[in-house]
């Protein structure tokens, strides 16, 4: 249950907060007022999207933050989803806090700890649920029909199988559909890439060989000079009268000798004997070099003839050596997804077939226990309205074949016959704004069941009904009061007089600025209000007794 709810710079509030009772809690107000800022506020408890534009006027941020008590269950059913969030909530309370700058900024925080705002939308479905007026327009649209009976039905599980089904089939589809658009191409296509891969894998083509080659064949073309003078770079280093290498060792010798005898010199030491190793390095370098050093005129050639052939794979697919090889790679995959049967006909429409049958059967399977749970939601339905003083309405459930889709293969339709003798027809051209009312009621209770635990939320649930009709959706109401928190925002007396917890919005201008303020009224006012929605500008006794009446029975 949301206990309690503070609200920071939302559209006209400057600061607004609400302690709310577990049981019936029900918000009136003169229209205008600002009840609706409450049911948004809650909204934006719950991940929906918004503008800087409710930001009060010449405020940098708004600000809601719920406290809300949770179950074992409501904490379950969290986590399956959101397991990611185990560390930051606890066994009974969590609070949600929704920031949104006038930059256009937003953050949500459970707990203190920030998280995504797709986060706050899924484990808010556990928490609350808002039934607002604008849900009697989407009643109306039969398009809704079929999630409304699917979330009854509870499949999570066969609609999630249909989805995946759906994709294959409608992707093996597509994949035959260009295919016969373009086989033509495609074949000649195919033709192609399969000798250029041919050719391109006997050519052998190495990483940065062309690269290689070419420096090898620079050596090669230079390599009696370069012989030569190797030779006597390593005659310098090594000769028999004058050897580098030697006299450098002697040197080194003859200064370790003299810093042994005075320590002034270790440093020339030092100095000697890097030369010496660096002289060393450099005669490894040149003889491995000169080993290395090919001067054969076969190999010449051969160079020579890997260069041209190279170069005339460059020129022949404009690419240079290295992405040669690059495209050789996405050739070879073009060609195994070919060898799979992705391109060729005959496995393509066998694939659709296999992808189509695999839909059919799942869609008739869900078909079917859709026609099963539709007989029992027609059944609760009816009996629910009949307590809502439609007696002799009949509810229908009307499901019939549509083209193949990712929740099956049905259009499901709501029908109603409000009055005896009437044959059910689309909720939109027979119901009035009353007997909707009733209806949307009926189904979000129904339907809602299975969260029992969850906070309720209805805005205006009652509109379009009065009198009698007003009392029994109180009562109703007041039923599910009994089970889990719910929270009313009405203009009807009948069902304000049976709140555990009333609350009226007011609305004040002081020095050009908006106040909006909430009060928790006590006995008397409750009386009061009440007698204000009865008799409106001309509350008198008859009034006053008449909203005590109300209240206490």
């Amino acid at each position: 249950m949301l206990s309690h709810l503070k609200i920071k710079n939302l559209v006209i509030v400057e600061e607004l907060e609400i302690t709310f009772n577990s049981s019936l809690n029900i918000i009136t107000g003169e229209t205008g007022a600002g009840k609706s800022i409450i049911l948004k506020a809650i909204s934006l408890l719950g991940g929906t999207r918004s503008t800087s534009d409710i930001i009060r006027n010449g405020q940098e941020k708004l600000e809601i933050e719920g406290f809300f008590n949770i179950t074992a269950d409501n904490r379950t059913s969290i986590l399956d989803i959101a397991d990611e969030l185990i560390e930051i909530i606890p066994d009974e309370d969590i609070i949600i806090r929704r920031i949104i700058e006038t930059s256009g900024k937003s953050r949500a925080y459970l707990n203190s700890s920030l998280i995504p705002l797709a986060t706050l939308q899924k484990i808010s479905q556990f928490l609350f649920d808002i039934t607002g007026q604008h849900q009697q327009q989407a009643l109306i649209d039969s398009a809704k029909h079929i999630q409304l009976l699917d979330n009854y039905g509870g499949f999570t599980k066969e609609l999630a199988e249909i989805k995946e089904s759906f994709h294959k089939y409608s992707s093996t589809k597509k994949l035959l559909d260009d295919f016969k658009k373009s086989s033509s191409e495609k074949s000649e296509y195919f033709r192609r890439i399969a000798f250029e891969q041919e050719e391109l894998k006997s050519a052998e083509l190495e990483f940065d060989e062309r690269k290689k080659l070419e420096s090898d064949l620079n050596k090669l073309q230079n390599g009696e000079f370069v012989s030569n003078t190797v030779n006597e770079c390593l005659n310098l280093l090594n000769s028999e009268d004058i050897s580098t290498i030697n006299s450098i060792a002697k040197l080194r010798q003859l200064t370790d000798t003299l810093r042994k005898k005075d320590k002034i010199l270790d440093d020339t030491y030092l100095l000697v004997d890097s030369v010496y190793s660096q002289i060393k390095e450099i005669d490894f370098t040149l003889n491995k070099y000169l080993a290395d050093l090919e001067v054969a005129p076969e190999r010449l050639e051969e160079i020579r003839s890997r260069i041209t052939e190279i170069a005339r794979l460059e020129r022949k697919y404009h690419l240079g050596a290295n992405d040669i090889i690059a495209y050789l790679e996405k050739i070879n995959k073009e060609l195994n997804k070919f060898e799979a049967g992705e391109f060729d006909i005959t496995k393509l429409e066998n694939n659709l077939r296999i992808a189509t049958s695999e839909l059919e059967n799942l869609a008739k399977e869900i078909s079917l226990k859709r026609k099963n749970k539709a007989l029992l939601l027609e059944q609760k339905v009816e009996k629910e309205l009949a307590r809502l003083e439609m007696k002799k309405a009949k509810f229908k459930i009307e499901i019939t074949p549509n083209e193949l889709s990712a929740t099956g293969g049905d259009d499901v339709e709501f029908l109603l016959s409000a009055n005896p003798g009437e044959s059910p027809k689309p909720l939109g051209k027979v119901a009035s704004g009353g007997e909707l009312s009733r209806v949307l009621l009926t189904l979000k209770t129904i339907l809602n069941e299975k969260y029992a635990t969850i906070m309720h939320v209805f805005d205006e649930v009652d509109t379009g009904v009065s009198g009698i009709v007003a009392s029994v959706v109180g009562e109703k109401v007041k039923a599910i009061s009994e089970k889990t928190q719910v929270l009313l925002i009405t203009h009807s007396p009948q069902i304000a007089a049976l709140a555990d917890a009333h609350f009226v919005i007011s609305k004040s201008h002081i020095h050009n600025n908006t106040i909006v303020k909430v009060k928790h009224l006590n006995q008397t006012e409750r009386v009061e209000e009440v007698a204000r929605m009865l008799g409106g500008k001309n509350v008198n006794d008859k009034f006053i007794e008449l909203a005590k009446e109300m209240i206490i029975n």
